[in-house]
């Protein structure tokens, strides 16, 4: 006779073979669960003067511009408004990024994308077809110090689209010039709940931008302020200063863009599922 080692033989042989299979289940379990179909997780606001039946971002006009093209809207800035975007142009020359905040709530988000959107001066084109945008450094920092924060996620340009809306000043017959783009750029990697901040800068083919336009919620006279517009902008590289529409009585802005993803299940969701997949094999092994 001799001793059967027990990591081989006998008695613990099976339950070490029923071990390997449970932390099997749960490791495709913890593989799969994060992969859920991405959704939108966060929204930032609107863009335009009036909020109608549409994607949030893209948004009609208040009124009719006779140099838009058929078919396409009009992203209007109020009547009292003098800028229509601002400078997020990240070429060596300017280094100007833009910034505004989001919390996270719940568990943790699994980040996938994030939709910007931009446009640059003079650019226009085929709905759906590729934009003058042709790169982008976006990055996700912590709250702790404000744009300046460390670092949690960086994001990698994918594509950049022309839409069907044009950023226009009120009553501005050349609005079509300033065609929105959706700028797509994608993201891998869990956030915990908390503030943080989206901080960007983008570069393209046009003489002019990108310049990013401010959400629609920003303008008292629309009906949409919420009293938490709070974006920033750095221009050459320096400080970080709060964005103002530049008019008599300055009012602070704030940037629209999507934060796309999937919830993280919360840590009783996962031990319910491995309680469950320990089950199922226990009911196996008795069959």
């Amino acid at each position: 006779m001799f001793a059967r080692p027990f990591s081989h033989w006998g008695p613990g042989w099976r339950g070490e073979k029923n071990l390997k299979r449970t932390l099997f289940v749960l490791a495709a379990l913890a593989t799969v669960i994060p992969m859920a179909a991405a959704q939108s997780l966060y929204n930032n606001g609107t863009f335009g003067r009036t909020n109608v039946t549409g994607l949030e971002g893209l948004h009609t006009p208040g009124s009719t511009l006779t140099g838009n093209p058929a078919g396409t809207r009009i992203s209007e800035v109020g009547a009292d408004g003098v800028i229509a975007g601002y400078g997020a142009q990240g070429d060596s020359t300017n280094n100007n990024r833009m910034a505004d905040d989001f919390v996270v709530t719940g568990p943790a988000w699994n980040v996938t994308s994030v939709n910007l959107f931009m446009y640059q001066t003079g650019n226009t084109g085929t709905i759906g077809a590729a934009g003058s945008i042709t790169g982008a450094n976006v990055s996700i920092v912590n709250d702790s110090g404000g744009p300046v924060g460390s670092t949690a996620l960086t994001g990698t340009f994918q594509s950049a689209v022309f839409t069907d809306l044009h950023r226009a000043f009120n009553g501005d017959a050349d609005g079509w010039r300033r065609q929105v783009q959706n700028v797509t750029v994608s993201f891998s990697g869990n956030l915990a709940p908390g503030t943080y901040w989206l901080v960007f800068q983008a570069t393209g083919t046009g003489t002019t931008g990108p310049w990013a336009p401010y959400v629609a919620n920003s303008n008292p006279a629309n009906g949409y302020a919420d009293g938490s517009m709070n974006a920033m902008q750095s221009l050459t590289g320096g400080a970080w200063t709060f964005v103002e529409d530049g008019i008599t009585a300055p009012r602070r802005q704030d940037l629209p863009f999507y934060i796309n993803g999937s919830p993280v299940p919360e840590p009783a969701t996962m031990t319910a599922l491995a309680l469950g997949a320990v089950a199922l094999l226990r009911r196996r092994r008795k069959a």
